[in-house]
């Protein structure tokens, strides 16, 4: 779904944008994972990786 909206958006795809299509459709709960980092680099442990032969899509 978010994939949708970035193709659909383009360049005006911020997350102000995202943001308020979120609360006009009554999910502002999800609002809040925008203001927020998922986590910290620093905090990291360098000892993970992703597989470089195994495909993510």
């Amino acid at each position: 779904m978010l994939q949708m909206w970035l193709d659909r958006n383009g360049v005006k795809a911020t997350d102000e944008q995202l943001s308020a299509g979120l609360k006009g459709i009554g999910r502002e709960d999800l609002c809040y994972l925008l203001e927020d980092p998922v986590f910290h680099y620093g905090a990291v442990d360098p000892s993970l990786h992703m597989d470089k032969h195994m495909h993510y899509d």
